[in-house]
C-alpha cells in the first residue's frame, strides 16, 4: 500500500513533512464565547480542587496576590486562636484565603477593562470567580485537611513534636531543614507537580484570552506594552507578591508563635523561620512555572517564516488585501537541481502567529513548503502592519480569481 505523503516523480521522492507548531494548538482555533466559557469552567474546576490538595494544607504558597491573601488568612487564624476570639477559626481562614480574592481584584478589573481590554477583563472575573468559589467549596470536604499524595506531613509533624507540631496546631504549615526529610522531599514534588499543572492551566487560559487574576493583570499589561515574554515577569511579579505573603503569614506569625514556646533552639524572627523549605520550595514552584509557560505559551518568541511554492504573488495580494497582519518580503531563487527560477516569501512573526499564516498559506497553495526559524536575538525595531478597518472577505480560492 503506498503512502499517501510519499509520490515519486522521475528520479525524485516527494515526502511530506508536518509538525504541528504550537502546543494546544486547538485551543487557539476556539472563538466561541460558550467555548471558552466551558473550557475556563473546567480549568477552574480543577484549580480549585488541586490548590486545596497542594497548596492550602502543605505549607507552600498560591501564585500572583493568592499568596497575600493566603498570609493574611493564616495570620488572622492564629490571631483568633490565640486570643479565643468566639468565631470559627477555619471559616475566617477559609473565607479570607478564597473569597477575598474576589475583592482585591476588583481594582485590577478595572485596569484591565480600560488599558487591556474588555473581553479579557470580563473572561479573567469569571474565571477569578469560579475558580474561588470552587476553592472555598472543596476547602470543606470532611478529612480534606488530612488527604497527601506523599508523605502525610500532618502527621510527620506531630510525630517531630516540639516547636514545629506547636507551629502547626495553629494552622501554620512551617516545616525546618534540621527535622526528617521526608517532609521537605513531599514538599519539593508538590512545589513540581504543582508549578507544571498550574503552567498547563496557565497557558490555556491565556490562549483563550484571559489570566488568573490579580498580579497577573499587571504582567500582562506590561509583556504586552514592552514586547517581553511573560514567563519571565511572572516570575518576577510572583515572587514578589509570594515574599510579601511568606513573611506575613509564616515568618511572621511563626516567629509570633514561637515567642511562648520554650525548649527549642529556633529563635523567633530568625533565620530559620524565614529560609524554611517552605519558601525555598514555593520559588523553586515558581520557577518551573515560568519555565513552562513561556514553553507552553511562547507569546514573545519571534521567529522568520519562509514560503516556497509557485503561487507567491497570489499569496502576497492574498495577504496584503485580507485582514491578515502580515508584513512580507519577497526574493528570487534558483534550485540547485532543476535550474528553476522561483520567488520566495518571507516575513518574521510571533511564533504564536505561525498557525494563522500556515492556514493562509493553505488557501493559496496547498503544496508549498512552510519553513520555521527560531531566532534568538532580536535588535532593531519591529514593524507590524495594522489590519485594515474594514475587513476585505477572504478570496474562497486566490489561484482561480488570479487566473480569471
Amino acid at each position: 500500500m503506498q503512502d499517501k505523503n510519499v509520490k515519486i516523480q522521475g528520479n525524485l521522492v516527494r515526502v511530506h513533512l508536518s509538525g504541528s507548531f504550537l502546543k494546544f494548538q486547538a485551543i487557539y482555533k476556539v472563538k466561541k464565547l460558550y467555548l471558552q466559557l466551558l473550557i475556563l469552567s473546567v480549568i477552574a474546576f480543577f484549580w480549585g480542587l488541586l490548590g486545596v490538595v497542594f497548596v492550602q494544607f502543605s505549607g507552600l504558597y498560591d501564585i500572583g496576590i493568592a499568596s497575600i491573601s493566603q498570609g493574611l488568612a493564616r495570620l488572622a487564624n492564629y490571631l483568633i486562636r490565640s486570643n479565643k476570639v468566639s468565631v470559627d477559626a477555619d471559616t475566617i481562614y477559609n473565607v479570607i484565603f478564597w473569597l477575598s480574592q474576589i475583592l482585591i481584584n476588583i481594582p485590577l478589573f478595572v485596569l484591565g477593562w480600560y488599558k487591556i481590554s474588555k473581553k479579557f477583563t470580563l473572561l479573567t472575573l469569571y474565571f477569578v470567580v469560579v475558580s474561588n468559589v470552587f476553592g472555598f467549596a472543596f476547602s470543606y470536604i470532611p478529612g480534606v485537611e488530612n488527604f497527601f499524595l506523599f508523605a502525610n506531613l500532618t502527621e510527620l509533624t506531630k510525630a517531630n513534636g516540639g516547636l514545629e507540631q506547636a507551629i502547626n496546631n495553629q494552622g501554620v504549615q512551617l516545616i525546618f531543614w534540621e527535622q526528617t526529610a521526608e517532609k521537605q522531599i513531599s514538599l519539593m514534588f508538590y512545589a513540581l507537580i504543582w508549578g507544571f499543572l498550574q503552567a498547563v492551566f496557565y497557558s490555556v487560559i491565556l490562549i483563550i484570552d484571559a489570566s488568573s487574576g490579580g498580579l497577573d493583570f499587571l504582567a500582562f499589561w506590561y509583556s504586552e506594552k514592552k514586547h517581553k515574554d511573560i514567563g519571565g515577569i511572572l516570575f518576577i511579579v510572583n515572587t514578589l507578591s509570594f515574599l510579601i505573603g511568606y513573611t506575613i503569614g509564616t515568618y511572621l506569625t511563626g516567629s509570633l508563635l514561637a515567642q511562648g514556646f520554650q525548649g527549642d533552639r529556633q529563635k523567633p524572627f530568625g533565620v530559620a523561620f524565614f529560609l524554611s523549605p517552605n519558601l525555598v520550595f514555593t520559588i523553586f514552584m515558581n520557577i518551573i512555572l515560568g519555565i513552562f509557560t513561556s514553553y507552553f505559551f511562547p507569546k514573545y518568541q519571534f521567529v522568520k517564516v519562509e514560503v516556497y511554492g509557485k503561487h507567491m504573488e497570489q499569496m502576497r495580494n492574498y495577504l496584503l488585501s485580507s485582514n491578515q497582519s502580515f508584513a512580507v518580503t519577497m526574493f528570487e531563487v534558483e534550485g540547485g537541481y532543476s535550474r528553476q527560477k522561483n520567488q520566495v516569501l518571507v516575513t518574521n512573526c510571533l511564533f504564536t502567529k505561525t498557525a494563522e499564516l500556515l492556514e493562509a498559506v493553505r488557501r493559496v497553495d496547498p503544496d508549498a513548503l512552510f519553513s520555521i526559524t527560531f531566532i534568538k536575538k532580536l535588535d532593531g525595531y519591529i514593524y507590524e502592519r495594522k489590519a485594515p478597518d474594514k475587513v476585505v472577505p477572504p478570496v474562497k480560492d486566490p489561484v482561480k480569481a488570479q487566473e480569471n
